[in-house]
């Protein structure tokens, strides 16, 4: 179970001289344990950051600084080589090649912070839970890429190109992320079989 309390400025970030700013001191949010489509989805988009200023700010903006030391400014190069390293990782698993994908991400995680884990009362009942919580929101980006792959394959969208999880899951979610999949939504797989169709009929008119 990974659990994160993100910290982020209410009135945003900014750009300057290389470095993202927190416009106000960041609020903390309750510590939480995103369900896993969510947690997937985040550290997709991370992975799709352009590294432009404007897109890190709008990231940080959601989620806030990578290292989450508040009272400082956070330099955009952190943000490069971990959207990076991030993306190399995805993009290699997506490949197939499993024992370049576990030199990656082992390199990735060396630079991390790390994480604290105990058990801990379960907010609903007396019970003990295990709470892994990693100590910045980088390393808890690393930990839940880590617990995706361990379950979960990547693949390259057939019409975009983005990449995206399939296989794993429980239930319905593994009906809609089966194996085989080659689309990342349902609207590149329908824009995709229109270009073809499309292909089709231009092939036969001739």
């Amino acid at each position: 179970m990974i659990w994160f309390g993100w910290q982020v400025s209410e009135t945003g970030y900014r750009c300057a001289d290389g470095a993202l700013f927190a416009n106000s001191h960041p609020t903390a949010k309750p510590l939480a344990c995103l369900r896993e489509e969510f947690a997937e989805a985040i550290c997709l988009e991370f992975a799709k950051i352009d590294c432009s200023p404007e897109s890190i700010c709008d990231f940080a903006s959601r989620f806030g600084l990578l290292k989450g030391i508040a009272e400082q400014p956070e330099f955009i190069a952190i943000w490069e080589e971990e959207v990076n390293s991030v993306h190399a990782v995805l993009s290699v698993a997506a490949a197939g090649d499993s024992a370049l994908t576990a030199v990656k991400y082992s390199e990735g995680w060396s630079r991390q912070a790390g994480v604290d884990a105990a058990y801990l009362p379960n907010a609903h009942n007396s019970a003990l839970e295990f709470r892994c919580m990693p100590r910045d929101f980088s390393s808890w980006l690393w930990l839940q890429v880590g617990h995706t792959l361990c379950d979960r394959k990547v693949g390259r969208c057939k019409q975009c190109a983005s990449l995206f999880f399939k296989g794993g899951g429980k239930g319905r979610r593994r009906a809609q992320s089966r194996s085989t999949r080659q689309f990342c939504s349902l609207e590149c797989k329908i824009s995709f079989n229109n270009l073809l169709s499309k292909n089709r009929r231009l092939v036969n008119q001739k």
